[in-house]
């Protein structure tokens, strides 16, 4: 077939983390983690609005603070709110996976 491409090397953006996907969590929390880690880029926090958070996804802004709480739930990010700034920062924190060990979750 003339049509298909090797993925790796030739997309750009976010991209779900293994791990992330076992976990039980929403889609739009996975989706998320995704996006926040696609902008933290080398650091370990950014600061994207919830407005801009849900344009990316075509959502609500309900939604989006509901996936967040999802991620705070299962410590995959912490949230700041800093004095003088418009929005919320967010921590990426080092999950449990990365440490040989799996995150716990309800059974």
């Amino acid at each position: 077939m003339d049509n298909t491409f090797a993925p790796r090397g030739c997309i750009r953006g976010p991209i779900l983390p293994r791990f992330v996907l076992t976990m039980d969590m929403s889609p739009g929390a996975k989706t998320i983690y995704a996006i926040l880690c696609d902008i933290a880029a080398d650091k370990d926090h950014c600061w994207p609005s919830h407005k801009l958070l849900a344009g990316e996804l075509g959502c609500s802004v309900s939604s989006i603070k509901n996936w967040l709480h999802e991620l705070v739930t299962n410590k995959l990010i912490a949230i700041r709110r800093e004095e003088g700034r418009y929005t919320s920062t967010y921590y990426l924190l080092r999950p449990a996976a990365l440490d040989g060990s799996t995150p716990s979750g309800p059974d």
